[in-house]
């Protein structure tokens, strides 16, 4: 399984992190190693803090809109916090949103995840996320006629398309609870499923011959794609 990336941009300098973390509460002293548990938490992250970048305010403003106070805040950063790690079920995935939010709200201007390029800013986090929610861990990519999902082999998952307009809003959440069925519910869904949307359309899984990244290419899922194909539609 594809191993997740967030990265925190921060407001101290990189040898002040860990005396942070640790005046929070969270951590009872600075890892000896590139592994970090939080107090009450049973996940074992890897860990690394890196100095400031200075392309992080444009890779936050590529995936939403930013405030003033938040645009300020990003270019500021003294550094960045990466936590690493692989996500197994929907227990560790509760346990790492849950730790997101309690770094958010300690101090951390927002959140990377690197695996699919989505970034939170603390509010957007707070609009977006829920405990079991992995509308997050995805991005979103339209082109040619296609809405497709990017970000799914750290669940494990093949990532998903479907023929949609830009701004079709229903696809994207029909694509999302197709992934969210495999994953938290574990339901199996293999080429030639059938899947029913919420207002009655049809579709059949199918598995697409070539995928739209090569090997070796950040984006490349060796888990494949399956596109949805309508088999049903509701006028």
């Amino acid at each position: 399984m594809k191993e997740f990336s967030l990265a925190f941009p921060l407001p101290m300098a990189p040898d002040q992190v860990y005396p942070w973390m640790i005046a929070q509460g969270w951590i009872a002293s600075a890892p000896s190693a590139n592994e970090i548990f939080f107090k009450g938490v049973p996940f074992l992250f890897r860990v690394a803090v890196q100095p400031p970048h200075p392309d992080l305010p444009t890779i936050f403003a590529e995936h939403c809109e930013l405030a003033k106070d938040d645009a300020e805040q990003l270019t500021q950063h003294e550094s960045i916090l990466f936590l690493l790690g692989s996500l197994k079920d929907k227990n560790s995935l509760s346990t790492i949103n849950i730790t997101i939010s309690q770094l958010l709200a300690g101090g951390a201007f927002g959140v990377v995840f690197e695996h699919c390029g989505a970034a939170y800013t603390k509010e957007r986090w707070a609009e977006h996320s829920s405990h079991v929610s992995m509308e997050p861990w995805l991005n979103w990519i339209y082109g040619k006629g296609d809405l497709r999902t990017l970000g799914l082999e750290v669940f494990g998952l093949p990532d998903f398309a479907v023929q949609s307009r830009v701004d079709d809003e229903t696809k994207q959440d029909l694509l999302l609870e197709v992934a969210e069925s495999m994953f938290l519910d574990e339901a199996t869904m293999l080429s030639g499923h059938i899947v029913e949307a919420s207002d009655g359309s049809e579709y059949t899984l199918q598995k697409e011959a070539k995928a739209p990244y090569v090997k070796g290419h950040p984006n490349f899922n060796a888990k494949g794609v399956l596109r949805l194909v309508p088999i049903r539609s509701i006028a």
